[in-house]
C-alpha cells in the first residue's frame, strides 16, 4: 500500500526547503482552512506522530494521520515551477472538496 505518490524532483525540493530552515527531513499532512469556506491538504514541517502512517522517500519521511489517510486515500504530492519551488500540490484519491488539489500550498513551520 502505497500511501504517497511523490518523484524525485519533489523529494529534492522538499529536502532543499527543510535544510535551508535547519530542519530534519520529516513533513506531516495535515487539514487546514483554505481561507474560504472549504478545508484542504497541507504539509508541515514536523516530527511524525507515534500514532501517524509514514512513508520514506529518500532520506525524507512523509506521515500522515489515520484519519486523515481514511478521509482521502493516497495522496499526489508534486512541487510547482521552478519559479515556486516551495509550492507544493497536493491531489488526493477522494478529495475533501472540489477544489482539492487546484491551489498550491507551502510548508508550514511550527512556532
Amino acid at each position: 500500500m502505497s500511501l504517497f505518490q511523490v518523484d524525485s524532483q519533489t523529494v529534492r525540493a522538499i529536502q532543499r526547503f527543510l535544510a535551508g530552515q535547519g530542519l530534519a527531513y520529516c513533513v506531516r499532512v495535515e487539514i487546514r482552512s483554505s481561507g474560504c469556506c472549504d478545508a484542504g491538504l497541507g504539509l508541515v514541517a514536523e516530527e511524525a506522530a507515534d500514532t501517524d502512517m509514514v512513508e520514506h522517500h529518500d532520506s525524507l519521511q512523509i506521515a500522515i494521520p489515520p484519519e486523515i489517510y481514511q478521509r482521502v486515500g493516497c495522496i499526489a504530492i508534486s512541487c510547482s515551477a521552478e519559479e515556486a519551488p516551495q509550492d507544493f500540490f497536493l491531489t488526493p484519491d477522494r478529495p475533501l472538496n472540489e477544489w482539492s488539489g487546484f491551489a498550491p500550498c507551502s510548508i508550514s513551520l511550527r512556532p
